[in-house]
């Protein structure tokens, strides 16, 4: 045992979570979120939220950190093959640059447009819309985003999880919308414990930003 302790109190041990806890992140958007996510979005990395039918919040969940990072950084949003209408107007009332939003409708070539955006020096994201990834079609994403020092969000209806169970990805929520409420669940984090549940009030929270 006192083996076992002295080798714990050396250099010699690389704990996951104190490497996790000093990986760059950015904010969500939301204290409760962040402090689940220790610290929030990691700056670049695949991150997999998983929800029940379109307009189930994700987008809600997603853009405050969006609108941050667009104001502060200038750099570029990608929205790929996104389910529904995008509605340019409350884009920008949550405090989005039209001017630096592309939404790209490609369905045969979803994965190359957001390869080749992840990769690119000015992207700050790129919310992807898809069904099933490999796992070599989720490292060539994470490879793209380390490249450009930026984040993917592979959004994408959780009945996928039953086919998926083992994830690439760098963190994983799954998402269920309890109006006014969105419940979200911790299901993976690179470096630390899974299975923290919370309750958000984005749509007050977006509310409040417009005022």
């Amino acid at each position: 045992m006192n083996s076992i302790n002295n080798l714990i109190k050396s250099s010699k041990i690389w704990y996951a979570r104190q490497h996790q806890i000093h990986q760059p992140k950015r904010t969500t958007g939301f204290a409760r979120l962040d402090h689940a996510l220790m610290g929030g979005w990691p700056q670049s990395g695949l991150i997999e939220l998983g929800y029940e039918g379109s307009g189930s919040g994700e987008l809600a969940l997603v853009l405050p950190s969006l609108t941050q990072q667009t104001v502060a950084a200038e750099k570029m949003i990608f929205m790929v093959n996104p389910p529904f209408l995008l509605n340019p107007w409350q884009l920008n009332e949550q405090g989005l640059n039209l001017n630096q939003l592309y939404i790209c409708n490609e369905p045969e070539h979803a994965l190359w447009l957001t390869e080749q955006a992840l990769s690119h020096a000015l992207c700050e994201a790129v919310l992807l819309w898809h069904g099933h990834l490999n796992r070599q079609q989720c490292r060539r994403l994470k490879l793209a985003s380390e490249k450009g020092n930026s984040r993917c969000f592979w959004l994408h209806d959780s009945q996928l999880d039953a086919k998926q169970k083992n994830s690439e990805a760098n963190v994983k929520l799954k998402l269920k919308l309890a109006p006014p409420h969105l419940l979200v669940t911790v299901t993976k984090i690179t470096g630390a414990m899974a299975g923290t549940s919370l309750q958000l009030d984005i749509f007050e929270q977006l509310a409040g930003h417009r005022r």
